[in-house]
């Protein structure tokens, strides 16, 4: 007689024997208190080192909510890893590896998915981004959104909330590019029904924790609110900033931008060359004309290899 046998019946742990199992020598059928039936090693149940059918080396989700889901019990193994009984906030019952749920991969039971129709339209596109933003890495706006800490609340997780909360308020899925984009009142703040409106790229341009302020007859806006005020081109007005007029020259319509000579130096300071304006300079020259006013300004020490300076700064 061995002495493994006669388990039957006793407790080890969280698992209580039941029967020899069939065409199995030395194991035993043993029922979990998670309700699931397993085959164990007599010798690991009696010395301990099987105390679970597996569930009790999971973290334990029960009752925790993930999204609309919230997790009941676990259920099985899927590709070795534990599924949990899931119970939706629409009443279904669903079936969800449990990497699955604390990923946030997967927050409903799929009444909430991607709905038919709406896939790939602008609306969507504009949800889609928003989320990419805050939580992609390599999305290339990330160090913007979720690099500074930007969430997407959890109501818009789901794109039908978003959805109906955008036609509730403004969106215009036939305004022209540009005239109708999701904006962030407080542009540190997250995503959320309180803080977004839908307003037009100018609004938002004006709306960016990245804008220069400057002062203007007492008032303190931004460039492009100052010139559209004046009656000019922001561009125009950023151009005669660059080239050091005062804050009255920058707005005043009157004001023309008289072209400046350009003189081209070596890096030992040599002059190569004089020309008539950097317009002319970087048609001869073929160099990206971004980059020589770069230099001009004195936002970069050389372009192209070369020191550019306005003759008038000599």
């Amino acid at each position: 007689m061995s002495k493994y046998d006669g388990l039957e019946g006793n407790k080890f742990n969280r698992l209580t024997v039941i029967k020899r199992t069939k065409g199995k020598r030395y194991f035993y059928d043993c029922l979990c208190d998670c309700g699931k039936e397993t085959s164990v090693n007599q010798y690991n149940i009696v010395a301990g080192l099987t105390k679970s059918c597996g569930c009790a080396s999971v973290k334990d989700l029960t009752g925790v909510r993930f999204g609309k889901l919230v997790a009941i019990k676990p259920c099985g193994k899927k590709y070795n890893r534990t599924v949990w009984l899931c119970k939706c906030d629409c009443g279904k019952e669903v079936e969800v590896v449990g990497t699955a749920l604390s990923s946030g991969n997967t927050s409903s039971c799929g009444c909430l998915s991607k709905p038919r129709g709406m896939f790939g339209t602008r609306l969507y596109n504009v949800w889609h981004t928003m989320k990419e933003r805050c939580y992609v890495k390599s999305q290339t706006s990330y160090h913007n959104y979720g690099g500074r800490g930007i969430k997407v609340c959890d109501e818009w997780q789901e794109f039908i909330p978003f959805m109906k909360w955008a036609y509730e308020n403004g969106y215009d899925e036939n305004a022209k590019r540009g005239e109708c984009t999701l904006d962030r009142i407080d542009p540190n703040g997250n995503y959320c029904p309180n803080n977004c409106r839908w307003v037009s790229w100018d609004i938002q341009a004006n709306n960016k924790n990245t804008n220069v302020l400057i002062e203007h007859n007492g008032v303190v806006d931004t460039l492009s609110n100052h010139a559209r005020k004046a009656g000019i081109s922001p561009v125009l007005a950023e151009t005669r900033k660059i080239s050091g007029k005062s804050a009255d020259d920058i707005f005043s319509v009157e004001t023309l931008i008289k072209s400046k000579k350009v003189l081209q130096y070596d890096k030992n300071m040599n002059l190569i060359k004089i020309w008539n304006s950097s317009k002319e300079a970087s048609e001869k020259t073929g160099y990206n004309a971004p980059s020589l006013r770069a230099c001009l300004s004195g936002r970069t020490q050389t372009s192209k290899g070369y020191i550019w300076k306005y003759k008038e700064d000599e």
